[in-house]
């Protein structure tokens, strides 16, 4: 047989099993059965890496579609092969004690949703809330006033669910006053009492603050404009690199930041500051160098969470892009306000014209 037909039939004769549910370590094999020699290639690593290793997302954060490249090598001819993966989020592990009563009022004829989310508590002695499957989906419409049971389960858990549906033939609307109640003022016109509680508080958070690691800080921005990551561990939690909200506890530090400066005055804090805003700035002129990236972006990823947003894909594929948008341009006014950072302005500046132009065009072409 010619080189080329034996990487044919290698191809055919491959089989890595059912795909589309994976949960355990893949077999990839070095050799075809016919003599081929095969290289793996993987598009995300921290999932699934070339030796076949999976890594399951975190409960929470959604299955991921991982794409998988095997090239195939008889007698100098090559060729590639892709493989779409599905590799499942973990399964979580809760032991729940008690969930809280869900009731809803509804107006019939009316159409409307059950709750998202229960509230629960765990063997653990923690309170948290959790994601529920409705029994026919979520979505209702009520033909007739009444009550109404609705059954359901925790997802992932199989603990029982239900909601007291009360169906009235109209609802009735809450009239608020619009009066504000209190005055704000946040330029340090108030101070905490030295000795008190929240003094001691303020700075133990202080030190949590000198303590934080600005280039982990930093770590998924520099990741995704391809700056060089100094050396710094990856972010954890919601803004773990498999996370698409990367960059919002970015934008919480820098708001934090600047409060603390603002409160004691410290020039270490100011200075981590500065730090982050100069270099949030490279990489925000790292990402206008790329291709695709409007002038002025700077986030955690790049654009794509944007792109997908205004075809309306669903989540997990999805996050919310603009709410984490909103808490990085929020930190960096801070830093302006509260810090005295011009540059934080320059770059807050920069990202609110890219959210303007974007916008703009999406509107004017819609």
């Amino acid at each position: 047989m010619e080189a080329r037909e034996i990487i044919r039939k290698d191809m055919e004769a491959l089989y890595l099993g059912n795909l589309n549910t994976v949960e355990f370590n893949l077999n990839l094999p070095k050799k075809g059965k016919y003599g081929s020699e095969i290289h793996w290639i993987s598009g995300h690593e921290r999932f699934l890496d070339t030796e076949g290793n999976v890594r399951r997302p975190a409960y929470g954060t959604g299955d991921r579609i991982i794409s998988l490249w095997a090239e195939f090598f008889y007698k100098g001819v090559s060729e590639t092969k892709e493989y779409k993966v599905c590799i499942l989020e973990e399964k979580p592990k809760i032991e729940v004690t008690k969930v809280e009563p869900l009731q809803k009022k509804a107006q019939a004829g009316e159409t409307t949703y059950l709750p998202y989310v229960a509230v629960i508590h765990t063997t653990e002695g923690k309170t948290l809330v959790h994601r529920i499957l409705w029994e026919n989906g979520a979505k209702r419409c009520y033909g007739q006033t009444g009550e109404f049971e609705e059954r359901g389960e925790l997802d992932g858990l199989s603990v029982p669910v239900s909601c007291t549906v009360t169906v009235e033939k109209e609802l009735r609307k809450e009239k608020k006053g619009t009066e504000p109640l209190i005055e704000y003022f946040d330029h340090g016109e108030a101070s905490l009492e030295e000795g008190s509680r929240f003094y001691t508080a303020q700075k133990e958070m202080q030190e949590f603050l000198l303590q934080t690691d600005d280039d982990q800080m930093l770590y998924n921005f520099r990741e995704a404009c391809g700056l060089d990551r100094k050396g710094a561990e990856p972010m954890t939690g919601w803004d773990a690199p498999e996370c698409n909200l990367k960059g919002h506890t970015t934008g919480h530090y820098l708001s934090g930041l600047a409060l603390c400066y603002k409160a004691g005055k410290d020039g270490r804090i100011r200075e981590k500051a500065c730090y982050m805003i100069r270099e949030l700035g490279k990489c925000q002129d790292a990402f206008a160098c790329m291709p695709g990236i409007g002038e002025g972006f700077l986030s955690g990823y790049t654009e794509e969470q944007f792109d997908k947003l205004e075809k309306y894909t669903p989540y997990p594929d999805i996050w919310a892009p603009y709410y984490t948008l909103h808490k990085i341009l929020a930190g960096l006014l801070d830093c302006y306000e509260f810090a005295g950072i011009d540059q934080a302005f320059e770059v807050a500046q920069k990202l609110g014209m890219w959210v303007y132009r974007r916008l703009s065009s999406r509107w004017n072409s819609g």
